[in-house]
């Protein structure tokens, strides 16, 4: 597990430790779509995959991040820390035992019932829906978590970059299977990014070719999740106002975690060095990369 000096150091790595819950996508069901339905699919993954607490050290921050995200998307609230420990506390109208998160994973895979999580969810939803019985225009308030909450998007905006990014998830193995290299998003393979655009798309109007379309927004993909995977971070997408210019407008963007977070468009990084022969590495580096 990771060590976290306090409270605001775990809530800037939750984005990041759920990059590890993608290798569980798919087991048992499991998809990082924060519904209720998914926790008990999550436990079921982790069960099946290991058989003492100790077995998964690299999972457990991932899941405990999750397990109270999708909590507190339930009933409000936020993140504490006590005794070196995060957990989740729901809002103050509610009566609710703070859940502490890692200590929840820990049990789910030592007792093996199958229903820790969802025991817990279930207490939760069960208090909201009496809560809004007798409170008919409560809605719950959540504290953000950066690069884990969904930005203030239209909702066409978010459908669109929801899409768009399950879409080259989807297509990822085919490109990279396409265009052989050692894709396994760490900076090293930014070289081989580089050489492929000067292949592909030697000119930045190249780019713009619809014939290079698929591969285009695979690199565009790749490159954001290559920033993901630095510290967490969202994908988004704000479609253009002429009257409004934005750089970030009209195409993805990745709005990385942190307090100092950094906003990267990679069709610009990528034009910029077919323009100006501006390292990616460069980027990468200036986004806290190592």
């Amino acid at each position: 597990m990771g060590e976290y000096q306090g409270l605001d150091d775990w809530v800037d790595s939750i984005s990041l430790n759920l990059l590890v819950l993608e290798a569980l996508e798919g087991e048992d069901g499991f998809r990082l779509d924060f519904t209720g339905q998914s926790l008990e699919r999550l436990e079921r993954a982790l069960v099946a995959r290991f058989g003492t607490p100790d077995d998964m050290t690299d999972l457990v921050d991932g899941a405990a991040g999750y397990v109270g995200e999708v909590l507190l998307r339930v009933v409000g609230g936020g993140w504490g820390w006590r005794a070196g420990e995060p957990y989740a506390e729901g809002d103050n109208a509610f009566d609710l035992t703070p859940v502490f998160a890692r200590q929840l994973i820990v049990r789910a895979i030592a007792e093996q019932t199958g229903h820790e999580f969802s025991d817990v969810y279930v207490a939760w939803e069960d208090a909201v829906t009496r809560h809004r019985a007798a409170n008919p225009g409560w809605v719950p308030t959540k504290k953000h978590t950066p690069g884990v909450d969904p930005f203030d998007m239209s909702p066409e905006d978010a459908a669109y970059i929801a899409g768009w990014d399950a879409e080259r998830r989807a297509a990822f193995t085919r490109w990279g299977e396409t265009y052989n290299g050692d894709w396994d998003f760490g900076p090293t393979s930014l070289d081989a990014l580089e050489g492929l655009l000067a292949q592909m798309t030697p000119a930045a109007e190249d780019l713009c070719d619809l014939a290079n379309q698929d591969f285009v927004e695979g690199a565009v993909w790749y490159f954001g999740e290559v920033i993901r995977r630095i510290r967490g971070g969202t994908w988004v997408y704000r479609t253009p106002d002429p009257e409004f210019p934005n750089i970030y407008a009209g195409q993805p963007y990745v709005h990385q975690a942190g307090q100092d977070a950094e906003l990267v468009v990679p069709m610009v990084v990528l034009r910029k060095f077919l323009r100006n022969g501006t390292a990616l590495l460069d980027r990468y580096m200036r986004c806290g990369g190592r």
